[in-house]
């Protein structure tokens, strides 16, 4: 006779190792439960001791209070506790069931989720896990989690990340460090790439931090860049900053800047020219109207041509002066 169900089991008053058919678990749990509801199941029978039925009330037992704690179990609870014990325990569980290098693989795998999260004793055992001898993902969790601009990720990544890894997408991620005005990405990326290397539009790190107004990465990427350089529209970066409205990096830049990177013309186009155009079209921004004031590039880019002329004709008269000394210094030793 074939187990088609619990009833049928109960009915014949037989173990379950008597089936030639296997009981589903399923089918074990519904009879345990009957029988505990009336009494008067198979359990109750002549083979109230057989080890079968000893064996899958325990099985029953056992499976219900897995089904309880597998929560426990669960990756987020594991992270948001930050218990290392659970995760060690886990890939303890995995390199019996395959070998070491794929719990290596997937602890580099993890470490990309772990990061998002506030569970540093999880993530750094991961990141020792993964260090040793590990395989080579294709793409690195790094490369992901830049390609995904989770900053926090990348960070945490890089500090266990090959430096072939780094070096690798350094060109991306020193824009996006840029974009997002973050110095720490920055310290990552920028010891490993050109700052003055263009994208296919001509842009470099400072174009786009001078753009979107990231005046950290405006003040790191300064003392490494060709502020003259221009994009594929004869943009610099001064002029960026002129035509996305951004005052703080615009008085940042040109604070030092050159005549040549004012006035110079590339493609047609000049800073001064931008701004006072810029200027002239009476361009607002602010939260409303009330609110909103008039953003004077020209007016800023006049004041530092003024100071160059100053410096200019201050040089001039320094020089003449110097010139006159060595002249009386002349005469002097002519009477001597």
């Amino acid at each position: 006779m074939l187990a088609g169900n619990g009833g049928e089991v109960e009915r014949s008053g037989l173990c379950p190792h008597q089936f030639v058919a296997p009981l589903t678990f399923k089918q074990q749990a519904m009879l345990l439960s009957k029988t505990n509801e009336c009494g008067q199941g198979w359990t109750n029978g002549p083979i109230f001791g057989c080890p079968c039925v000893l064996m899958l009330k325990k099985r029953h037992l056992r499976g219900g209070e897995m089904g309880a704690n597998y929560a426990e179990w669960d990756l987020g609870s594991i992270y948001s506790r930050d218990d290392v014990d659970r995760l060690q325990t886990i890939f303890a569980a995995l390199t019996a069931l395959a070998d070491a290098g794929i719990a290596k693989e997937l602890a580099l795998k993890a470490l990309l989720d772990v990061s998002r999260k506030n569970a540093p004793r999880c993530s750094n055992w991961l990141a020792q896990i993964a260090a040793v001898g590990r395989p080579s993902l294709n793409p690195p969790a790094l490369h992901t989690a830049l390609a995904k601009r989770n900053l926090a990720a990348a960070k945490f990544l890089a500090k266990h990340s090959l430096k072939r890894e780094i070096a690798a997408i350094a060109d991306g991620g020193l824009f996006l460090a840029a974009s997002e005005d973050d110095s720490e990405l920055l310290e990552i990326f920028m010891p490993h790439v050109n700052v003055n290397k263009a994208n296919a539009r001509g842009l470099t790190a400072l174009m786009v931090a001078a753009a979107r107004g990231s005046i950290r990465a405006l003040n790191m990427l300064l003392p490494r860049s060709k502020r003259e350089q221009r994009d594929n529209d004869g943009f610099n970066a001064l002029m960026h900053a002129i035509s996305r409205h951004n005052e703080d990096a615009l008085v940042l830049l040109i604070h030092d800047a050159s005549e040549k990177e004012i006035t110079g013309q590339a493609s047609g186009n000049s800073a001064i020219e931008l701004a006072n155009a810029v200027q002239s079209e009476n361009i607002q921004f602010g939260l409303n109207p009330e609110t909103a004031r008039h953003f004077r590039p020209h007016e800023i880019i006049k004041a530092r041509l003024e100071a160059i002329e100053i410096s200019r004709v201050a040089n001039k008269a320094m020089a003449r002066v110097d010139d006159v000394n060595d002249e009386s210094s002349q005469k002097k030793s002519v009477r001597i």
